[in-house]
């Protein structure tokens, strides 16, 4: 909770200036850092061969990790992290059960999706018009690759709708920039005015 609130920083007024985003996701690798305690203990507690039968019970932290990781990556360098990238991110490689499951990972992307809709809007505000074409070609390869699935009516399917959503309308925000001729990033001060 503590990281998804510093992440909405990028959302207000000069939240997506280049020190205020290293400095974020400089907190968000200490804190997945310190997260590795808890997860040698969850591991401790659960019997060896017993890790799917409790995993519904963490289903939804995993989820919401996967996201963070992915975005706190997206910030960085504005690429995908991948499901060992967020392992290693979030130190699960030391331990000997404890896994991002497949479904999990890609749960998370759609949440990654709806976080980048948001700041494509948001970025336009600040002045930033060129975020929302480098988002939209982002998610387009995201729902270019959940699109070569065969997905069947699970939750997998269901958000992935929300993707098609999401791109819809960051699609929508670029045709509204280009349409008004807004294709340079504006001075932050001129913004403020």
């Amino acid at each position: 909770r503590e990281l998804q609130a510093a992440f909405q920083a990028v959302h207000f007024p000069g939240g997506l200036e280049q020190s205020r985003i290293a400095e974020l996701t400089h907190k968000a690798r200490e804190l997945f850092t310190s997260l590795s305690e808890p997860f040698a203990e969850l591991e401790a507690v659960v019997p060896e061969h017993e890790y799917y039968r409790y995993n519904d019970i963490w289903r939804n932290t995993w989820q919401q990790l996967v996201f963070l990781a992915a975005f706190t990556q997206w910030l960085e360098d504005g690429t995908l992290l991948n499901v060992r990238g967020v392992e290693e991110m979030l130190h699960l490689s030391a331990l000997r059960s404890m896994r991002i499951d497949m479904e999990d990972y890609l749960v998370g992307l759609t949440f990654l999706s709806n976080e980048l809709s948001r700041l494509c809007r948001n970025s336009v505000i600040q002045g930033r018009y060129t975020l929302p074409r480098r988002i939209q070609q982002f998610l387009g390869d995201i729902f270019g690759g959940f699109r070569l699935m065969s997905l069947k009516n699970d939750i997998v399917r269901r958000r992935f709708d929300s993707i098609k959503y999401d791109l819809k309308q960051v699609e929508e925000v670029v045709y509204d920039l280009s349409i008004r001729g807004l294709t340079q990033d504006v001075d932050a001060d001129a913004v403020e005015k």
